[in-house]
């Protein structure tokens, strides 16, 4: 039941963030630029969710890469498998570096967003090229990238809020 509340809830959360990522941030485009804020709110939910949970990750990158392909002009289903890779690479490097500091939580948050942004741009642009279409990697791209960053960094500490605290697990268990 709550794993079902938690999915009814982020589909609520993804329909918001799309409805303002469409109707609300145009008007505060810096050179036709704006914050992905559909790839934001996945990658909070992916990062702050728990890592044995395949079946919610892959939830959220159907739920997420729907409406991704709902606002693009793109092929149905690109964004979709633009996040499964971005989802794929994260928990592939994630299992390298599985022992994080709790207190340096921000810059292991800094350094992901910003590596699956990039790693979820160019599998756009590469599914794009070989799906015959094209995808525009110029100013408005680079500029997006520190506003959906700062976007991420708003979204870390307000979720960080709410999330509890995943407890030490170097500590002995006797018993």
């Amino acid at each position: 039941m709550k794993l079902v509340l938690q999915c009814i809830l982020l589909f609520a959360v993804f329909f918001l963030a799309s409805l303002v990522q469409v109707s609300f941030l145009p008007y505060f485009s810096i050179s036709g630029a704006l914050p992905n804020v559909i790839f934001t709110v996945f990658f909070l939910s992916i990062f702050f969710a728990n890592t044995k949970s395949y079946a919610f990750g892959l939830f959220v990158c159907i739920i997420a890469g729907f409406f991704l392909d709902l606002i693009s002009s793109f092929y149905f289903g690109v964004s979709m498998a633009a996040l499964l890779g971005v989802y794929a690479a994260y928990h592939l490097s994630f299992g390298v570096l599985h022992q994080r500091n709790e207190s340096a939580r921000i810059f292991y948050f800094l350094a992901y967003f910003a590596a699956a942004l990039v790693v979820y741009n160019a599998l756009l642009w590469l599914l794009l090229k070989v799906m015959g279409s094209q995808l525009y990697v110029g100013i408005p791209l680079v500029i997006s990238m520190p506003y959906s960053l700062l976007l991420g960094i708003i979204g870390f500490y307000v979720v960080n809020q709410f999330v509890p605290k995943p407890a030490n697990s170097n500590q002995l268990k006797l018993l």
